[in-house]
């Protein structure tokens, strides 16, 4: 993307073009410069969601898995604690921390969106008030010259 493309609001045109500005918010977002850190951090907090959720199906298949091999229901009590319910509260942990990281990100894009729509709403209406201020003084300037 050259910058010969992209045009500044103290342009003749009075605001940038819609492909300017698309090439202006890029620019704007790769000038962020966001810590790698926060990103690393955040993504292995997805992936560890993920992982534990899969992790807690696994415990409950195996406490299924034991507790179907035994006779009596008292012999079945510690797998239904050690597999069913150990085994939920790891899923509602994966699944929580899934849901968490992955909003987090679709509402972080979902805001550089709305920004970018602002950026180009203001420029129209810049460039929409600038139009309205040089018609008006053109009409101003008219009685006086006849």
């Amino acid at each position: 993307m050259s910058a010969q493309n992209v045009s500044s609001p103290s342009s003749p045109a009075g605001a940038a073009t819609v492909p300017g500005a698309v090439e202006e918010f890029l620019a704007g977002v790769y000038a962020l410069q966001i810590p790698s850190q926060t990103e690393r951090r955040e993504r292995r907090f997805y992936w560890a969601g993920i992982v534990i959720a899969l992790t807690g199906f696994a415990v409950i298949g195996l406490g299924w898995w034991g507790a179907s091999g035994t006779k009596y229901v008292y012999q079945e009590i510690p797998y239904v604690i050690s597999g069913g319910i150990f085994g939920a509260a790891l899923v509602v942990l994966g699944t929580a921390l899934f849901a968490r990281y992955s909003a987090s990100r679709l509402l972080r894009f979902w805001l550089a969106r709305l920004l970018a729509d602002q950026q180009i709403q203001t420029d129209r209406v810049v460039e929409a008030v600038t139009a309205l201020g040089e018609a008006l003084q053109a009409q101003a300037g008219a009685p006086n010259q006849a």
